[in-house]
């Protein structure tokens, strides 16, 4: 266990704490996961190289378990880099009330006021490590369907250049998209669905 007593967030050297969109649909585009990459339990005192590798972890972690991720809050050094993340279940905070506007779509994720997250703090070398793990969620998990989270989908580069040439070339979307699903190996190896596709395919 590594001692935090030193670490102390509260100085008048150290940035505001600062609050993150935790809003699924505007998450940021990461890495294309590797669904065979298998990641331990998160552990306090886990070490990493840097903070964005704790966000690779735990968004691993998540798609392996079945619960989508969200970074929810952090404070800056007087650089401006991030000193300490907190990352949370896509499920955390209250439930929204009211009937809201009915012009919008229903929103897919249900909050349950679950209490799963991880907290990371860099430490003066440039690594990082887990100060704070919660792993009870107070809902279902589900393995086999976290890859239809948004936090997860994620189209690379040769993927969408693959979907341009062959959208100009007049072949259908969906035979496009099935042709991958057969090379490589399954729709669960993918990390996005034919709407998503299609979805790129307009956009661009």
């Amino acid at each position: 266990m590594i001692d935090v007593s030193n670490d102390d967030d509260s100085t008048d050297e150290d940035g505001p704490e600062f609050e993150l969109d935790d809003k699924e649909d505007n998450e940021p585009q990461y890495k294309m996961i590797d669904v065979n990459d298998k990641v331990e339990e998160p552990k306090e005192s886990m070490m990493f190289d840097s903070l964005e590798e704790v966000e690779d972890y735990y968004r691993k972690y998540g798609r392996q378990v079945g619960f989508g991720v969200v970074k929810r809050t952090g404070k800056k050094g007087k650089d401006g880099s991030p000193k300490y993340i907190t990352l949370t279940c896509i499920r955390q905070g209250k439930p929204k009330k009211g009937k809201g506007d009915c012009t919008k779509p229903v929103p897919k994720i249900i909050r349950t006021q679950c209490k799963a997250r991880i907290c990371a703090t860099l430490c003066a070398d440039g690594k990082s490590f887990l100060s704070y793990v919660v792993v009870e969620h107070n809902h279902c998990l589900s393995p086999e369907k976290s890859r239809f989270f948004r936090c997860y989908k994620n189209i690379d580069a040769e993927v969408k250049r693959r979907y341009e040439l062959n959208d100009r070339a007049g072949i259908r979307l969906n035979k496009n998209f099935n042709s991958l699903v057969v090379e490589k190996g399954g729709y669960e190896q993918l990390t996005f669905g034919e709407e998503d596709c299609r979805n790129y395919i307009e956009k661009a």
